[in-house]
């Protein structure tokens, strides 16, 4: 199967990595051929884990910092850049969860859940720029780096925009379920268009490429909100 599918040159980052989801996913890219960043709060058993998979001949380093903390985060992006020139995969697993009835939650573990679930929803915002990094060099674009990144994530934000409000209109009943799905689909759609526009136009590049690039952030954005959905 690795012959089939191969990552060999890619740097992934898997959250949440010493253990679990996030431990299989890490051993599976290393197989793979990546060069795996395991990430999680605990040293030892990072340290752990990477050194089985650097002990079978894998490409493994331990990158522990708490996603809760945004500095720490932005300065691990940095140095992963700094030391690897690239991040090409993301898998933003680290997630937590808080199991006691909700009567019982304290304002503390409010703010604990909403800052890791925040905090992953921003490091699911920047994987897709730091992935266009190489892929703009590679088609000789990256002067235009920023100027596609700038209008292109605003676009993700009119998606999200129309699947909110489609939600909301289903739960409050005022829309049947099926109708309201149907627009998301509909406002999904009609956004991926628009991106394909802004990548095709933005980045002066052809439309086959456009497409591969929609498809890149599509799948991207699909695998995080995946993953995400099976921690709670």
């Amino acid at each position: 199967m690795s012959d089939l599918f191969s990552l060999d040159g890619r740097v992934a980052l898997v959250t949440g990595a010493s253990r679990g989801l996030g431990w299989a996913m890490a051993e599976a890219l290393a197989r793979h051929g990546a060069t795996v960043l395991l990430n999680a709060r605990g040293r030892d058993a990072l340290a752990t884990k990477a050194a089985e998979l650097t002990g079978a001949g894998l490409q493994a380093a331990a990158v522990p910092f708490d996603v809760n903390d945004g500095a720490a985060v932005a300065a691990a992006i940095a140095d992963i850049v700094k030391r690897h020139g690239r991040l090409d995969i993301l898998i933003n697993n680290a997630g937590i969860q808080h199991r006691v009835p909700l009567t019982e939650w304290q304002d503390a573990d409010w703010l604990r859940i909403f800052l890791v679930e925040t905090i992953g929803y921003v490091i699911a915002w920047v994987a897709f720029p730091l992935i266009m990094v190489p892929v703009t060099r590679f088609l000789v674009r990256e002067h235009l780096w920023l100027d596609f990144i700038v209008v292109y994530n605003w676009s993700q934000v009119l998606q999200i925009g129309f699947i909110v409000i489609a939600n909301g209109l289903s739960e409050s009943g005022i829309l049947p379920s099926p109708l309201a799905a149907g627009i998301a689909s509909a406002a999904t759609l009609a956004v991926l268009g628009y991106q394909w526009f802004v990548a095709r136009v933005a980045l002066d590049i052809s439309g086959a490429a456009a497409v591969m690039i929609v498809l890149v952030d599509l799948v991207l954005g699909v695998f995080i909100t995946r993953v995400a959905q099976a921690l709670h």
